[in-house]
């Protein structure tokens, strides 16, 4: 399967659970999956903007049975998104980061992690962690693999959580071990 049918079938897969209507997406639907696509948003994102969406006391927030459309989740999408982009804008000077300072940022918080990690932290997320750092402390750093690596330790994460819980599952195990992301584009 290619990355292009992964990222809409599971975005598809997540929304029709979440609307609990299993029927199909409409062609409107399609197109917005794939304006999210071109503009580069990536799946983790998007699918934790539809757990937003559908979350008790978000705004907008009706029951998943009323839901019809995905555009029901497209503002928390954005904001996920632009939340993103501000904090990939720069440093104090107002400069963008470069690459490297971003790889070294990176480096840095995986090895705060990996020296406060223990025993008690969830299996192998700490395994998927020492893989990160041997990504990031090489030159030419593989962003993909480090993409990879953050859906990696999001599965371990949410390992034994419902589908409806998992985002929020992932988000307090991610806070509760101080477990940073791995992916350049959070830097």
């Amino acid at each position: 399967m290619s990355e292009r049918d992964r990222y809409f079938q599971e975005i598809s897969r997540v929304f029709l659970a979440r609307r609990g209507a299993p029927f199909f997406l409409s062609p409107k639907d399609l197109e917005l999956i794939a304006s999210w696509e071109k503009a580069g948003i990536p799946l983790t994102l998007v699918l934790e903007g539809i757990d937003r969406a559908f979350a008790p006391g978000s705004e907008g927030a009706v029951s998943p049975g009323k839901v019809l459309t995905l555009a029901f989740c497209q503002n928390q999408v954005r904001k996920l998104h632009e939340l993103r982009r501000e904090r990939r804008i720069g440093s104090a000077a107002g400069g963008v980061p470069s690459r490297s300072e971003k790889r070294l940022w990176a480096l840095t918080e995986v090895e705060d992690f990996l020296t406060r990690s223990d025993a008690d932290g969830p299996p192998g997320v700490e395994a998927i962690a020492r893989r990160a750092r041997a990504l990031l402390a090489a030159e030419g750093t593989d962003e993909e693999a480090l993409e990879r690596l953050d859906e990696e330790a999001d599965a371990a994460l949410a390992a034994g959580a419902e589908e409806s819980d998992r985002t929020r599952r992932i988000k307090t195990l991610r806070e509760k071990y101080r477990l940073p992301y791995f992916a350049l584009f959070y830097y």
